[in-house]
């Protein structure tokens, strides 16, 4: 099991100190990028309306579903670390 998405940078520790909530995918440390795309994909084909996640803070309404909608199209750009 693997976080798909956070909604804060874990890999900048001023983003982690913040909090500042912004979409990403899941932290870099994990190998499951498949799996995590295709759960941002379900996920975001429900349509929520609040996304709580163990890293960062609550992300809601039109900020949030904007966010969510970018990181679907654009994940692997967003989510995939650079090796």
């Amino acid at each position: 099991m693997c976080d798909a998405f956070v909604t804060t940078r874990q890999e900048s520790v001023y983003a982690a100190v913040t909090q500042a909530p912004e979409m990403h995918g899941p932290p870099g440390t994990t190998r499951l990028i498949g799996s995590a795309r295709e759960s941002v994909r379900r996920v975001a084909s429900l349509k929520p309306e609040l996304a709580v996640t163990v890293h960062g803070r609550a992300m809601q309404g039109p900020q949030m579903r904007v966010a969510f909608e970018k990181l679907v199209e654009e994940f692997d750009a967003i989510a995939v670390p650079e090796r």
